[in-house]
Formats: C-alpha cells, structure tokens, sequence
C-alpha cells in the first residue's frame, strides 16, 4: 500500500526560506617555518595557532627556545647561550 500527499507549492515557498549560498572558503593558512610558502598541514600540540606544512617544520616551529637550546646545546657555545635565553 502507498500512500501520497500532494501539498501546493504556494504553502512550501512560504514555510521554507530560500537557500542561503555557501559562505566562500576559508585561506588556508601558511606554514610558520621561516621562508617557507607551504600551506599549514600540522598544529602544535601546545598552542594551535602555530603550524607547519610538514613534521619536521612543526617540531623546530613548535619548540620554545629554552627546549630548542637544551636539544641542540651540543652546537652552542655557553658564552652564546646567555644571549639566545636573553634575546626572548
């Protein structure tokens, strides 16, 4: 058994609002590794306004330089240490 309802097109144009169009895309933001021109494929953990296009990119983006120099302390001097902690 089937049933149909037959509903007049003057009573669905008033009920419903026309559609709205799509709102326009957002821009993709770029990638915050110096020089880079990527689109941002990755976000920090800690903080999601920054990222990157790549793994790489988001990990040396996404440290701070007190973490950046404890991991590379191996290439910097002490007496340039002091100026990189100061230069903040």
């Amino acid at each position: 058994m089937r049933l149909t309802l037959g509903v007049p097109v003057s009573v669905l144009s008033s009920t419903f609002p026309a559609p709205q169009p799509p709102p326009p895309p957002k821009e993709t933001p770029l990638c915050d590794f110096p020089s880079c021109t990527e689109k941002r494929k990755y976000r920090a953990v800690r903080d999601w306004t920054i990222g990157a296009c790549c793994p790489l990119h988001l990990r040396v983006v996404g440290l701070d330089i007190e973490e950046m120099v404890s991991k590379i302390n191996w290439y910097v001097p002490p007496e340039f240490e002091a100026e990189l902690l100061a230069g903040r």
